[in-house]
């Protein structure tokens, strides 16, 4: 039955290729977020993959949200800082900083939507420093009926060999399903902020 009821509200993110299984679309429904890790995650220090959350608001609130860069901090955990350097023809250069007892690493994105697909893609920018050898992903909201968003956030990263040979397993393990569970961060940010706004009388 839950799969019946998320299966035909989800049918625009299926024809893009998002297919679920029926334990994943469980998850959805339950609030959780859906992670899915690369197959050679690890692997030469490159690490990524996908995470999905179902969020109980429209596409442009969703929006509006991951791209509220001076809220950063407040939204993902772990990360300390984020600076906007400069804006150019719609896109941004972000400073980011993430920090955790372990390690901390800084290093330098270009945010570039694409409003009419409600695609938000990201890369390193080279000519800047970074901790990291190569980031680069997206975000991608898929508008569902009944006025929801299906957030993915889609990532590969590739750490330097000095930072990944200092840091045991069971630490890279937590940091990327903590990573690809950003899409779950978002949902809480955004819910929260709607069920604040005062109702509406008629």
């Amino acid at each position: 039955m839950l799969f019946a009821l998320l299966a035909a509200p989800l049918a625009g993110a299926l024809a893009a290729g998002a297919e679920f299984t029926p334990e994943e679309l469980a998850k959805l429904g339950k609030g959780d977020v859906v992670r899915r890790i690369s197959p050679d995650n690890g692997k030469d220090g490159r690490f990524g993959g996908s995470g999905w959350a179902l969020i109980d608001a429209a596409p442009d609130k969703v929006w509006t949200a991951i791209q509220d860069w001076k809220n950063y901090p407040e939204i993902f955990p772990n990360t300390v800082e984020t600076s906007v350097i400069s804006r150019r023809e719609g896109r941004s250069l972000i400073r980011m900083k993430l920090g955790h007892p372990i390690i901390s690493i800084t290093y330098h994105v270009e945010m570039a939507p694409e409003a009419a697909t409600w695609t938000m893609r990201f890369k390193l920018v080279r000519n800047f420093p970074s901790d990291l050898d190569a980031i680069d992903g997206y975000w991608r909201l898929y508008p569902i009926e009944g006025g929801r968003t299906l957030c993915s956030y889609i990532l590969n990263v590739h750490v330097p060999s000095g930072i990944v040979n200092i840091l045991p397993d069971s630490f890279k393990r937590m940091a990327v399903r903590g990573v690809l569970g950003v899409p779950g961060s978002v949902k809480q940010w955004v819910e929260r902020r709607e069920q604040r706004k005062p109702a509406t009388g008629s």
